[in-house]
């Protein structure tokens, strides 16, 4: 748990997502991941307001989301 939180805190999270089906766990952890990104994209437009969302994203990811030459299928024999 985070350094601020108290152990009667923490164990009442706990408790309450133990008390989660794991269809809502993973509707959760969905709901966290889209919130980090839509913060970090936000964050690095804010610094970077001349960068297209593509290239913020390839900044986040290290991977570039724009397809190359040597993507897609691969040609018949």
């Amino acid at each position: 748990m985070i350094g601020d939180t108290t152990p009667k805190a923490a164990a009442l999270v706990r408790r309450a997502i133990r008390q989660q089906s794991p269809a809502q766990r993973v509707d959760a952890a969905i709901a966290l991941s889209e919130s980090v990104r839509a913060i970090s994209l936000a964050t690095l437009r804010a610094r970077f307001p001349e960068r297209t969302t593509l290239e913020l994203v390839a900044m986040i990811t290290g991977e570039s989301m724009v397809p190359s030459a040597r993507s897609g299928p691969l040609p018949s024999p």
